[in-house]
């Protein structure tokens, strides 16, 4: 397995997903548990919240929904494993 050290930059989404965590937490009705970040080439962040449901929707993806939704396609620092 591949690992990578975290940088400032990581660090920081890290903590304004956490943020956003903490101003939505619920784990009742919605159950928004996790908040997710991510950080456009033009160096725009979009935050995201899970969403349970019926087919639940990953904080992570919202936030890259909410990026493409505002016309962002170049995303800073994507890393992916295969």
């Amino acid at each position: 397995m591949r690992t990578y050290n975290l940088t400032q930059s990581d660090h920081e989404l890290i903590t304004m997903a956490l943020h956003v965590l903490e101003k939505n937490f619920d784990d009742g009705v919605y159950n928004h548990t996790v908040g997710g970040a991510i950080r456009c080439k033009n160096g725009k962040v979009y935050l995201g919240i899970n969403c349970d449901g019926i087919h639940g929707s990953c904080a992570e993806y919202i936030a890259i929904g909410a990026a493409i939704t505002a016309g962002e396609r170049d995303f800073d620092n994507c890393r992916h494993s295969r």
